[in-house]
């Protein structure tokens, strides 16, 4: 009786001991399988950014169309489906979203799936979900903003001063260079617009109301006799980063808010627009500066800038010159010395980023000039654009001149 009843109990234990090995490797099996759905469909995601992004950078020329955000909606519904997944469960499960003012793009997408032996325990389904996005995270800010390519505005590695419609100051900048979090002008200004009717309102995504006009101050005549002088402007720092001219207000407009894709390296060469276009400079700065609201999770004000100099093969050989400049080059689109003789461009050294900031939140718009990185950098004029400096992308100096 004694050993039926052990028997018994063995029997019952191997029956208790079989049942946890037979849920461990159901349990096993089951979260293996999820594995495998996570790493299908993030591959479908991964391949399916892929697709729509390379498709949208070359369908963009400004803000996408409706036909052609769809366009990029379906290419990246057709490579989901070539992963695997039905054209069902992508139609109600993929997100094509797209944001920034069509530069941030991201693809999300989830999928269910049937468990195997984790029914026995209640669970059916199971379900995974994937997300990619270009978007770079600030560190200070937290916020979020799609890469940005250069505009077309150049600046020398020095503090310019806007003395006049008609005269900037040039100062060097200490030894540190440009410093984080400090106000900057990006761009000298006029108080003669470009006479383009058109407006850009139009072409970029804002919901502001703002009337704010920015102040021209014409009565600088006491500036203009100052000791300092200052030199002519006979540009205003605007640049054709594509080095093919004639493209005039449309292409200035366009790759001031979106940024041009042309690929540019230190020491091209980079020919001038001798024209201020101040009326859509300051419609751009408005329309930049109220997207990036103080609740938005993107901001969209950021710029990036080539860091330029005047090259030894233009005459005046120094920072100041750079708006003295009157450029005659047209390359159709060389950049570089082998290519091209270039004898009245402008020579890229490094690019920064800043932060265009508007006219009602300026720091150093006054008229107590001054040496160096100190004091006012002038009056807020027309078609003047200021930035607060983040970073560096390439340090000046840090590539050889050529």
């Amino acid at each position: 009786m004694a050993s039926c009843n052990r028997r018994t109990g063995s029997i019952i234990m191997l029956l208790v001991a079989s049942f946890f090995i037979i849920s461990l490797l159901a349990f096993v099996i089951d979260i293996g399988f999820m594995y495998f759905q996570n790493a299908r469909i993030n591959t479908a995601v991964n391949a399916s950014w892929k697709g729509g992004y390379d498709l949208l950078s070359g369908l963009r020329d400004g803000l996408l169309t409706d036909a052609q955000k769809e366009q990029v909606r379906q290419r990246v519904r057709e490579i989901m489906v070539e992963n695997g997944f039905s054209k069902d469960e992508v139609a109600s499960k993929t997100a094509v979203l797209f944001f920034d003012n069509d530069r941030g793009f991201e693809v999300a997408a989830s999928a269910s799936f049937g468990l195997f032996f984790a029914r026995v325990m209640g669970f059916q389904i199971a379900n995974v979900y994937s997300r990619r996005d270009n978007l770079i995270t600030d560190p200070l800010s937290g916020k979020k903003y799609a890469p940005r390519l250069p505009v077309p505005i150049a600046i020398p590695h020095a503090v310019v001063k806007d003395i006049s419609s008609e005269k900037v100051e040039v100062s060097p900048l200490p030894s540190e260079g440009f410093k984080p979090g400090r106000e900057y002008i990006l761009k000298p200004g006029s108080d003669k617009q470009s006479n383009q009717p058109e407006k850009i309102a139009e072409n970029i995504q804002t919901t502001s109301t703002s009337t704010e006009e920015i102040k021209v101050v014409s009565d600088l005549s006491e500036l203009e006799n100052d000791s300092s002088g200052g030199i002519k402007k006979n540009n205003f720092g605007i640049v054709e980063l594509d080095n093919i001219s004639g493209g005039g207000a449309e292409k200035f407009r366009k790759n001031l808010l979106f940024g041009c894709n042309k690929p540019l390296e230190v020491n091209h060469r980079i020919i001038i627009d001798s024209n201020s276009y101040s009326d859509i400079c300051d419609e751009a700065i408005k329309l930049l500066v109220s997207s990036d609201t103080a609740s938005a999770a993107v901001s969209v004000a950021r710029v990036i800038l080539p860091v330029v100099d005047v090259p030894p093969e233009v005459s005046g050989h120094n920072n100041k010159a750079v708006y003295e400049i009157a450029c005659t080059d047209n390359p159709a689109g060389k950049s570089k010395l082998k290519d091209y003789q270039f004898k009245s461009s402008l020579r890229i050294i490094g690019f920064a980023e800043f932060e265009i900031i508007p006219p009602s939140k300026y720091s150093r718009a006054g008229t107590k000039i001054e040496q160096g990185d100190n004091g006012d950098l002038g009056p807020a004029l027309s078609g003047q654009i200021r930035g607060k400096f983040l970073k560096y992308v390439v340090v000046p100096g840090e590539i050889k001149p050529q």
